[in-house]
């Protein structure tokens, strides 16, 4: 997570972005990722930068629910 003082300004964006570059590069295909759905600010972020939503699921004892996302 970014700190607070310095979010909305693409720093996030633009790690995530140059990671996705160099995964790319190394051969992989896509990436997955699970969140807690009451997350809204990482839910934002996440669809902000590409992923969509494939699956809900997996309620557990330490979060209500986790939703995963993908980006290809």
């Amino acid at each position: 997570m970014i700190d607070i003082e310095k979010q909305n300004v693409g720093i996030g964006s633009k790690i995530i972005n140059e990671l996705f570059v160099y995964l790319y590069n190394n051969g992989f295909q896509g990436v997955e990722l699970g969140y807690v759905e009451q997350n809204i600010q990482a839910k934002k972020f996440w669809l902000k930068n590409g992923f969509e939503v494939h699956a809900k699921l997996i309620p557990s004892a330490y979060f209500q629910i986790l939703a995963f996302f993908e980006r290809r």
